[in-house]
């Protein structure tokens, strides 16, 4: 039976929840745009992400966070109508020396997930929205389960910086250039209140200096994120693990040393393109459907 904890840990966050083009930013900024206050970029980002008629990304990830290496290429198709955002993500990925793909298709009713580790043996889940957007609002998730799920297969892109929003603090974004496009760089340390609120057990009373050390390790320490400056879309995000936290740095420090748990890189962005609605509806057939609501519901509130 498959097992689909397993396929969601794996491919975790292609989305969510991080980067862009797999060069870093250059530090030589370009002719810059007042800079915005923090507390308003990311969710001036989702506004526009959300008001797009229909959006096309080209995707590239990587990620490490349960020692298994994933690298893989894959689509994010995205669309407002009157049942909300439709979604639709195509992936083919390299898990250690396998191949697997991975489709995800978002309804606004049912999320669809179908996974191909060997061809002509695909298996097929399905996750009631509904019941995930009730538990979603009347709980907080552990934050280890939420970077546990694929973020963009259930909410998007546009709520998705909207939830990083709420859990990270991005102070003070730099200016910069990536392919000679102006750029904002943030990077975010959560919130003293997420952190009270996910892992009371982890936060020491300075929770900037101490808390990397205590918390999982598959769980990131900072988020760093980059949006173009002209319309706030989002090219990079990363989630990263601080490999020596060094007290008398702050959290803040550029100096400071990072793993990299997951790299989203958005390689080529279309938006306004026609995008049929039967793009955004799985018709399963004659084959067996897995329903994995509450699978997904007991990870989302499981902090281990």
């Amino acid at each position: 039976m498959w097992n689909l904890r397993h396929a969601l840990s794996v491919t975790g966050a292609l989305v969510v929840l991080a980067a862009v083009l797999a060069a870093r930013a250059e530090t030589a900024p370009p002719p810059m745009l007042p800079e915005p206050p923090e507390e308003d970029l990311l969710r001036n980002a989702a506004r526009q992400l959300q008001e797009q008629p229909t959006l096309r990304v080209n995707l590239r990830q990587r990620s490490d966070f349960f020692g298994d290496a994933v690298t893989g290429s894959g689509s994010y198709l995205q669309k407002s109508s009157p049942r909300g955002l439709l979604l639709k993500m195509e992936w083919r990925l390299a898990i250690g020396q396998r191949m697997t793909t991975l489709q995800q298709v978002s309804d606004g009713r049912f999320l669809w997930l179908r996974r191909n580790d060997v061809p002509g043996d695909a298996r097929l889940g399905r996750v009631d929205l509904a019941r995930v957007e009730a538990a979603w609002e009347d709980r907080p998730a552990a934050a280890g389960a939420f970077f546990r799920t694929p973020p963009l297969a259930f909410v998007g892109l546009p709520r998705m910086l909207l939830e990083l929003n709420q859990h990270f603090h991005f102070p003070d974004p730099r200016s910069g250039s990536m392919g000679g496009v102006p750029v904002w760089v943030l990077r975010g340390t959560w919130k003293q209140e997420s952190l009270e609120e996910l892992w009371p057990e982890s936060v020491p009373a300075d929770a900037n200096r101490g808390a990397a050390a205590t918390l999982p390790p598959h769980v990131p320490t900072h988020v760093q994120i980059v949006l173009e400056q002209a319309d706030r879309m989002p090219r990079r995000i990363e989630y990263l693990r601080a490999v020596a936290t060094d007290p008398s740095r702050p959290a803040e420090d550029t100096s400071r040393q990072f793993r990299r748990l997951m790299t989203l890189e958005m390689l080529e962005i279309v938006r306004g393109e026609p995008l049929d609605d039967t793009l955004f509806f799985y018709e399963p057939g004659q084959q067996e459907v897995i329903d994995q609501t509450e699978h997904y519901l007991q990870n989302r509130t499981s902090r281990h």
